[in-house]
């Protein structure tokens, strides 16, 4: 069952009151205000704040938290669409590949790239004149 997240903040220390506000990016009198019910908040200062408080040991939720009627609606949006969404299978997600890969697939690239430029370049120096035919990015490469 998750707690008033007005009871989790009062119950913290000063201190921890001040550093959790700073973790936020805010100050410890707005999350006063938030905790009273007197500000409402939107749904990305609420997910920190559920993330903080729970890594805290609280167990706030969205339910917990007065949002702005923008994020109640991006809620409801959110939890529609949720709805709506068949699961994915569990198998279904690609492997990963280590970075080793990537960056080996990045250089592959590049070179398919360089290779095309190249290509072009030759293509087009029969047909018209040398000077014509390298594009500003091939001249200051060959700078």
């Amino acid at each position: 069952m998750s707690t008033n997240f007005k009871a989790f903040f009062f119950a913290l220390p000063v201190a921890e009151r001040e550093s959790f506000a700073q973790q936020a990016g805010t100050s410890r009198g707005f999350l006063n205000q938030v905790a009273y019910g007197n500000k409402p908040i939107e749904l990305g200062l609420a997910n920190v704040i559920i993330a903080l408080a729970n890594s805290m040991g609280g167990s706030i939720t969205l339910d917990d938290l007065r949002l702005t009627e923008n994020a109640q609606r991006q809620r409801e949006i959110i939890e529609r669409k949720k709805a709506e969404a068949p699961p994915a299978p569990e198998d279904s997600a690609p492997p990963r590949q280590p970075a080793t890969e990537h960056a080996s697939a990045a250089d592959n690239r590049e070179h398919a790239s360089s290779e095309r430029r190249e290509s072009s370049t030759a293509e087009y120096s029969g047909v018209v004149g040398l000077g014509r035919t390298l594009g500003r990015r091939d001249r200051d490469a060959e700078r």
